[in-house]
This record gives structure tokens, sequence and C-alpha cells, in this order.
């Protein structure tokens, strides 16, 4: 059974994974937790986003390229949030963006997660 998306008017967060000059980094992962519960897994191009119903939510993402790891509270008000290796590996196993929720649940290059009643759309 398919899950409907967040409506339009949901609250977006734009993620950002970026090298010390700006450019970004794709194959970073980045775990989403929403209020402390884990939503899944994004697998970034660079440049991720995050759709979410409940403006008034706890987020926490926590970024990770090779043994290099950044975490973020982000109020879930922001529109924006960048992760910035100033020294990442030179070379990443080439990666499709995606996502994946927490009950194993994929999609390329979105996925809809249900957490706790709620759903959050997560985009690689």
């Amino acid at each position: 059974m398919a899950v409907a998306a967040p409506p339009e008017a949901s609250p977006r967060l734009q993620i950002s994974v970026v090298d010390a000059e700006g450019r970004p980094i794709a194959g970073a992962l980045i775990d989403v937790y929403l209020d402390n519960e884990f939503v899944g897994t994004i697998t970034s191009s660079g440049s991720s986003l995050l759709e979410f119903a409940d403006p008034g939510v706890t987020l926490r993402l926590e970024a990770r390229i090779a043994d290099l790891k950044e975490i973020r509270e982000i109020d879930a008000r922001d529109h924006a949030v960048s992760f910035v290796f100033t020294n990442p590996p030179r070379r990443l196993t080439a990666t499709i963006p995606g996502g994946r929720c927490a009950d194993g649940t994929t999609g390329q290059p979105c996925v809809v997660c249900r957490v706790g009643g709620r759903q959050v759309r997560i985009c690689g």
C-alpha cells in the first residue's frame, strides 16, 4: 500500500553536505531522527530534502562520510542546514541518491517513512 506524501505546505528542510570549498559531497549518509525516534537514512547526492508534517518537532541529523561524523540539532522552523567536512576522503563509493526508512522501505530519489503515526519524506 502506497503512503501519501506530506502535503505541499509541509515544512521542508534543505540539507547540504559540502567540502571546505562548498563543493557538494555525494555519498554521505545522513541519519534522520524526529523527536529522538529514528526515521531513516538518506544517501545524499550532496543536496538532500526532508519534508515533515509537524513544524513543532525536534530534528536531529547525523551526517557521516567514512569515519567522519557531524551531528546537528535542527529547529523545525529552519529551512536549510549545511554540513561542512573540511577534509573528506578523496574517493567515496559510488552511490545512488535515495532513502531507507527505519522499517526497511526504500526509494530513489525519495521515500515516505512512517514514524509514530507521522509521515516524513526523505530525498537523496
